[in-house]
């Protein structure tokens, strides 16, 4: 993997939109969701990403699980 070419970036509200269409779709219970998520990664680019300059990723990934 080290010799693997990416020029992607690390979007972690994708990944978490992700998580919590599955969450919906399911229609799972707050005790059945993941408690905890580990991220490994080398990427020194991430998405500084919010569409709002006020509200940073983790913010903006909380307030879309409460909405839900």
């Amino acid at each position: 993997m080290d010799n693997q070419h990416w020029d992607g970036e690390t979007d972690f509200q994708k990944v978490f939109d992700l998580i919590l269409q599955v969450v919906v779709n399911g229609n799972l219970k707050p005790e059945q969701m993941i408690k905890r998520l580990f991220v490994f990664t080398s990427d020194q680019d991430f998405d500084d990403a919010s569409f709002n300059s006020w509200e940073t990723d983790y913010e903006a990934i909380q307030r879309k699980f409460k909405e839900k």
